[in-house]
């Protein structure tokens, strides 16, 4: 979570009975205890929670194993050379998962494939972009989401979320307020692709600037 930003974002798919909680959390380890108080709360826990940004911006030297959720399987990123604030997602012990090895040289994603109770599978796939990130690294995010959603199993699922940060698209219009050629591409990608942004209202806004939508489902 970030200042003045949303808690945390649910969906809640009833006819497939699955639900998704994913929250940008700007390291894990000083929110832990916050999270797991919110799951309590929330009434029936999740069945997938999705964290970006786990690791603290100061180099702090840790095990996964502080990063333990009780009654979830942890997959990450902490292996991979390229994770710099890390991508975590939990899925409940009861749920058949397993994580998805992605060729690919983009920094920070974590994909998981997971069996509904209707016995369909479904693609999970959480993604941290950097502000900062380079050109390159956008061309590799736009080739990763194109062939994860080319090499979709026949009737499987996906579901896709993170902190993108691409505050000038205008998901209403589903086009680009700026001149950014990336943001243009990223919405392309998203239409050649057939899949549906959900959040619809802002999900950051601080220091007095606009509030926009930066993280997606």
């Amino acid at each position: 979570r970030k200042e003045d930003s949303p808690d945390h974002y649910r969906c809640e798919n009833e006819e497939k009975n699955l639900s998704v909680f994913y929250t940008n959390a700007d390291s894990l380890l000083n929110t832990m205890s916050e999270l797991e108080h919110i799951l309590n709360d929330v009434g029936q826990r999740p069945h997938v929670v999705a964290v970006t940004e786990y690791k603290s911006k100061t180099k702090i030297i840790c095990s996964m194993a502080e990063y333990q959720l009780q009654g979830y399987n942890m997959f990450h990123n902490m292996d991979d050379k390229k994770c710099r604030r890390g991508v975590v997602m939990y899925v409940e012990k009861s749920m058949q998962a397993n994580q998805i090895e992605v060729i690919t040289d983009f920094c920070e994603s974590v994909w998981v494939r997971i069996v509904l109770n209707s016995g369909e599978h479904c693609i999970l796939g959480c993604i941290h972009r950097s502000p900062n990130s380079t050109e390159e690294n956008n061309n590799y995010l736009l080739t990763l989401i194109n062939e994860v959603c080319a090499n979709l199993r026949e009737n499987e699922k996906i579901v896709i979320m993170g902190d993108f940060n691409l505050p000038d698209i205008d998901w209403h219009l589903m086009k680009s307020r700026s001149t950014n050629g990336f943001s243009t591409s990223f919405v392309d990608v998203v239409q050649d692709n057939y899949l549906n942004q959900m959040v619809a209202e802002p999900t950051r806004a601080r220091n007095g600037q606009a509030a926009n939508i930066l993280d997606l489902l």
